[in-house]
């Protein structure tokens, strides 16, 4: 049998092998595919980063701010604490004194006309009856009188007292501590001094 070369001495091609070339193939695409989807994920990861770092960038950026924040805070904490601590000081020392301004004067306009008032003061005594129990404060009204009267005056700045003074007082617990005859720019007056419980 005669062979006929049409293709000038180049031979004839070799046959075909689909499953040779397939196989083939396959071995060069699936390292192609893996190198796609690693570029794939590192370009994705990539730009994860980036996006996390520009976070991370704008949540130090907040937590500098906070700081600021932080220190304005701790700042109005600690005036709070004083003013609460002034505030305590201040309420302790209330407790102790009395606004006595206006009762006073109101007193002393409406004196009868009987009496002079030569002295005032105001005691205060704190008791304790048991160390488990509070301390309680009572105040007395120490009065100094001077009037011309003698007993008939000293009468009636004790019903001015009782009943229209604009201290508030224990009725029952004005006394008369002591009655001194006294003798200014020459006439004779009587110098009273009462105690009276105030009712506080």
């Amino acid at each position: 049998m005669y062979t006929i070369d049409l293709l000038d001495g180049t031979k004839l091609p070799a046959r075909s092998r689909p499953v040779s070339v397939a196989a083939v193939t396959l071995c060069l695409l699936v390292p192609v595919v893996a190198a796609a989807f690693m570029v794939g994920g590192f370009l994705t990861t990539r730009t994860q980063v980036q996006i996390l770092h520009s976070g991370l960038a704008g949540a130090n950026e907040k937590l500098a701010s906070l700081a600021d924040v932080e220190k304005v805070v701790l700042a109005a904490q600690g005036e709070e604490k004083e003013l609460r601590a002034n505030l305590s000081e201040v309420a302790g020392a209330l407790k102790t004194r009395v606004q006595m301004s206006r009762t006073l004067t109101s007193l002393a306009e409406s004196l009868p006309a009987s009496v002079t008032l030569s002295r005032l003061a105001i005691l205060r005594r704190q008791t304790q009856t048991a160390p488990d129990k509070p301390t309680v404060r009572s105040y007395t009204l120490e009065l100094g009188i001077l009037t011309d009267k003698g007993a008939q005056g000293l009468k009636e700045f004790m019903q001015y007292l009782r009943f229209e003074s604009p201290l508030k007082l224990k009725p029952e617990a004005i006394q008369v501590v002591s009655q001194v005859p006294v003798t200014v720019e020459e006439r004779d007056f009587t110098l009273c001094v009462l105690q009276c419980a105030l009712d506080w």
